[in-house]
């Protein structure tokens, strides 16, 4: 696919209603109008030489009062922010009433809310129709996007952050795990990120875990 079809990156995040390219053939999860290649579902775009689809998240998380969680904001309805968590019920991010109106992210700064941008956020309350509430939302620019089945988060977050932390410490990139299952992560070595992250994955169930992943990385950062 030339770069006059598309300007997306392979694996870049996209939203529903986002055009995708023009003048190709539309994948799974996509659909064309009037020669644009629009998708129909938040996911990674993939990008082929003559077509290009998305691969959806696929929403298996069940949102909890307490979770952090990464999201993708999909429309704005002026007071309102409709975020895709990766679950059956749209996140909603409502501007907040004080000063800080939307929040502030961690460095003390406005965020930047726009459709199709990527954010950390916290679920404050679920209410009685299942829609997560959600605050404090920091922008996350950048770095990219994993998929993680949710139940495997604790393995790869650890007792009081310990393999967190190792991950983060021997390959020095920035990462931020959603406990829905998304992961963001950003410089560094980020390969060799992924790839401890997906053995967390693969040998959630065993013991030991913990140590053989320090060790890996240790191997491969000398």
């Amino acid at each position: 696919m030339t770069d006059e079809k598309t300007n997306l990156k392979e694996r870049q995040i996209v939203y529903p209603g986002q055009v995708l390219a023009e003048g190709s053939a539309p994948g799974p999860n996509c659909y064309k109008e009037g020669g644009k290649i629009i998708s129909l579902v938040s996911g990674l775009a993939n990008i082929g030489k003559d077509r290009v689809s998305v691969i959806p998240f696929k929403g298996k998380y069940t949102p909890k009062a307490g979770d952090h969680v990464i999201g993708v904001l999909v429309e704005d309805l002026g007071s309102v922010w409709l975020v895709d968590i990766q679950s059956p019920y749209m996140g909603i991010l409502r501007e907040e009433r004080d000063s800080n109106r939307r929040g502030r992210d961690r460095r003390g700064r406005q965020p930047d809310l726009k459709v199709g941008g990527i954010v950390s956020t916290k679920i404050i309350s679920v209410d009685e129709v299942k829609e997560p509430q959600l605050i404090r939302p920091w922008t996350l620019e950048d770095g990219y996007i994993i998929k993680v089945d949710p139940k495997k988060i604790p393995r790869v977050i650890g007792k009081n952050k310990s393999m967190l932390n190792i991950i983060k410490d021997k390959t020095k990139s920035n990462v931020v795990v959603g406990q829905n299952g998304l992961i963001w992560i950003k410089a560094g070595d980020t390969d060799l990120a992924v790839e401890a992250i997906r053995q967390i994955e693969a040998e959630a169930h065993t013991r030991g875990l913990t140590d053989r992943i320090s060790e890996m990385l240790d191997n491969k950062t000398k």
